[in-house]
């Protein structure tokens, strides 16, 4: 099966957002290297996800597109709101404590912890926004392989086992986000 790689463009974040509330998985540009995603409260399309990339049950990354998309899964003190506000959109994943409604276990940490961010790249936010406002956005590779920085160094393996890919042209950071708590 050939995957559909279609270049950025109002169309495709609108196509890519059908496909994500529909259950499929895209690959797409961030601003640190592509991204695998899914709707985050879709079991079925988070479990695919780790499939895809053979990862062990490590929690994946949900991308928000705004803070009110972060309020929808996680609960913030105000250390974290004002660290927020200050360093977001951005290349930093921030572990909140998950809001109890937020049940998709593969994505909480036994801890009861979840990783978001908040991109800066508007092709990102406008996939977000398109997909519902919130998309696990984990490095499009097989766990263990280096992070692809453009369409041309994804692998084989995840291209097939994707509903589409958006080109969005080589990612400025070229590296995964950093993680704090």
């Amino acid at each position: 099966m050939k995957v559909k790689v279609l270049k950025f463009s109002i169309h495709s974040a609108k196509l890519a957002g059908n496909i994500v509330r529909a259950g499929g998985v895209i690959v797409f540009p961030t601003d640190t290297v592509y991204g695998i995603g899914c709707d985050p409260f879709n079991e079925k399309s988070v479990k695919r996800i780790y499939d895809i990339k053979r990862r062990p049950g490590k929690p994946m990354p949900i991308l928000a597109k705004g803070l009110d998309d972060v309020e929808m899964i996680a609960e913030m003190n105000e250390i974290e709101f004002k660290l927020v506000l200050k360093l977001w959109p951005g290349q930093l994943t921030i572990l909140l404590r998950a809001k109890p409604s937020f049940k998709i276990s593969r994505l909480v940490s036994e801890d009861g912890m979840v990783g978001v961010r908040i991109p800066a790249s508007l092709q990102t936010l406008t996939i977000i926004e398109e997909s519902g406002g919130l998309l696990v956005g984990t490095s499009a590779n097989i766990s263990g392989l280096p992070p692809p920085q453009s369409i041309q160094e994804l692998d084989e393996e995840i291209l097939r086992s994707v509903d589409l890919v958006i080109d969005g042209g080589r990612c400025l950071i070229g590296k995964p986000s950093t993680v704090v708590r």
